[in-house]
C-alpha cells in the first residue's frame, strides 16, 4: 500500500485561533500550496477578534497590513 503525501493549510477558524494565542503570529508562515507561502495576515483580511481599551479581546477588527 502506497501512502499519499499531502499538507493541509490550516483552516479560518484555525487561523483565527493561531492570531488569538499571541498577535505576533500574524508573521506566521503558511504553505497553501506547493511553493505558495504567504503570511498569516495575508490570510485574514478581516480579524474576529479585537482588544478594547482594557486589553481584552472582542468584537471585530480588520488587520492592517
Amino acid at each position: 500500500m502506497k501512502s499519499i503525501e499531502r499538507t493541509y493549510a490550516p483552516c479560518g477558524i484555525c487561523r483565527e485561533l493561531i492570531c488569538m494565542v499571541n498577535d505576533k503570529n500574524l508573521d506566521t508562515k503558511v504553505m497553501v500550496a506547493e511553493n505558495k507561502i504567504y503570511s498569516l495576515k495575508d490570510l485574514l483580511p478581516e480579524m474576529y477578534i479585537t482588544k478594547n481599551e482594557n486589553g481584552h479581546k472582542n468584537s471585530i477588527q480588520t488587520i492592517e497590513k
